[in-house]
């Protein structure tokens, strides 16, 4: 988290990142009250943090972790068509393992309905006051979540109402930059039972390794972009400013226990 808020902070080209956590984890949302930990019994012995975007809790385990930093001047496009362009990139690469993912739409309802929804979205992606929703993330629905329709040859029975969230993002704002954080789930967890991943729908010789799934995520997301990517180590100015953080706010009882 400190390295991520690091690169928001000096970001001057689009950085991407796709990393694991060395032990389950709970990250919450900026907005979350941290005594809502308390509504899920199976993460409490888990170490938790709060994240500086948006959205539910997310338990880190069985997962990939993506972050991707630019300015926000890079091009025209609106913040939420980033969101959705990672999540199509994610739905393309499901494809080819014969899974089938869609975006979450708006929800079809009345003006009122609509708007609420519209100001759900916005604070998952860059802050607001969040509407009372489920703790985690995954139990969420916000559009452009990236829903999983599993077909009948692929392991358990699908949700056919409302299907599987395997991925969701969220966005902060700051200085002309954006930071955007989203969670890939690839398998249940015993620290989040309620929740399926994208390997409990597919035959244990097809499932996919999170690593080579995180290698091809990237080629095809720089693909879709346009961009040709290198990879770098962190500055040094980067490093620092991430040590700063770490100690200042990500690891400080103080910044956790905020709300």
């Amino acid at each position: 988290m400190a390295v991520d808020q690091a690169l928001l902070d000096l970001v001057a080209r689009p950085v991407l990142r796709i990393y694991q956590w060395d032990a389950p984890t709970l990250s919450l949302g900026y907005f979350q009250a941290v005594r809502d930990c308390e509504q899920h019994a199976e993460s409490r012995g888990c170490p938790v943090l709060r994240r500086s975007t948006g959205g539910g809790a997310i338990l880190h385990d069985s997962e990939l972790t993506y972050s991707l930093a630019f300015p926000a001047t890079l091009n025209k496009a609106k913040s939420s068509e980033w969101y959705n362009l990672v999540h199509e990139t994610v739905a393309d690469l499901l494809a080819t393992h014969r899974l089938v993912a869609k975006l979450h739409p708006a929800r079809p309802a009345d003006a009122t309905a609509t708007a609420a929804h519209d100001r759900q979205v916005d604070c998952h992606r860059t802050g607001g006051s969040p509407r009372r929703e489920p703790f985690l993330c995954f139990q969420r629905r916000a559009e452009g979540d990236l829903i999983l329709w599993p077909t009948r040859e692929h392991g358990p029975s699908a949700d056919q109402v409302n299907g599987h969230k395997v991925l969701g993002s969220a966005q902060r704002k700051r200085d002309g930059a954006i930071l955007q954080h989203g969670s890939i789930l690839f398998c249940q967890s015993r620290f989040a039972p309620q929740l399926l991943g994208i390997n409990d729908f597919l035959v244990p010789e097809r499932r996919c390794d999170r690593m080579e799934f995180g290698r091809e995520f990237v080629d095809r997301l720089l693909y879709r972009f346009g961009w040709t990517g290198e990879s770098a180590e962190l500055t040094a100015q980067e490093r620092a400013l991430a040590v700063d953080f770490e100690r200042e706010r990500f690891s400080h009882p103080k910044w956790t226990s905020m709300r």
